[in-house]
């Protein structure tokens, strides 16, 4: 009797853990959704510079509850896309120029360091990744398919930021990234403050690699991201 009581209370926690992690994998991929939702809302005009992002409006606009709305906050939080004000919720980031060019700053330095790290460990994979995303690249900006455009540009740096081993430096690869694919989006629509597209500078770069040429390409991943 005792064991099979105890089978029983076995049984019924791996139910539960079972439900929490099923929960758990449910909010993920709303959270996913949300974002990529918000995303597609600041792209397409209807989230602008500086709006308030309620959680609960949101929500319901969504089709999903508050919690992977707030998940999905977070996470562009941690991207430095969204602010949270106390008392007041999240707001949407309304960046200066000043900030936005510190932002290519930054990320042109830090990428430049994570390949001068990186240069001798890129392998024939890594650079097959990179010309997938110069080909994607390329087509979509020949379709006008600007927002796609944009992103595998960014994938383009976002390979060569994963192959560095030193995982603090590509995390703040990956974050800068991350935001300068939201100040893009923000205001490329509108043609104010938006960078060129480069797939050319890209191929540039490929080729610079393969021939092993370390100083020509750490200076075409700089001027690339700056200019």
């Amino acid at each position: 009797m005792a064991l099979l009581i105890l089978f029983s209370q076995s049984v019924l926690l791996w139910m539960v853990k079972r439900g929490d992690r099923k929960l758990y994998t449910d909010n993920r991929r709303h959270a996913d959704l949300v974002y990529d939702t918000l995303m597609d809302m600041i792209f397409n005009g209807e989230l602008k510079p500086g709006d308030r992002l309620p959680t609960i409006p949101l929500a319901q606009k969504i089709g999903v509850s508050r919690t992977p709305v707030l998940e999905a906050l977070k996470i562009m939080q941690n991207e430095g896309i969204v602010v949270f004000k106390s008392s007041n919720g999240a707001w949407l980031i309304n960046p200066t120029v000043q900030e936005i060019n510190d932002l290519y700053v930054v990320r042109a330095n830090l990428e430049r360091l994570a390949l001068s790290i990186t240069f001798d460990l890129i392998t024939s994979p890594i650079i097959i990744e990179l010309k997938k995303y110069i080909d994607l690249e390329q087509e979509y900006c020949e379709t006008g398919e600007k927002k796609l455009a944009i992103k595998a540009g960014l994938d383009f740096h976002r390979i060569l930021g994963q192959s560095c081993p030193n995982r603090y430096l590509a995390n703040c690869i990956e974050n800068a990234i991350s935001t300068t694919y939201a100040y893009l989006l923000l205001y490329e629509s509108k043609n104010t403050i938006a960078r060129k597209l480069s797939p050319s500078a890209h191929e540039k770069l490929v080729e610079l690699l393969l021939q092993k040429n370390k100083t020509e390409a750490l200076n075409i991943i700089y001027e690339n991201i700056i200019n």
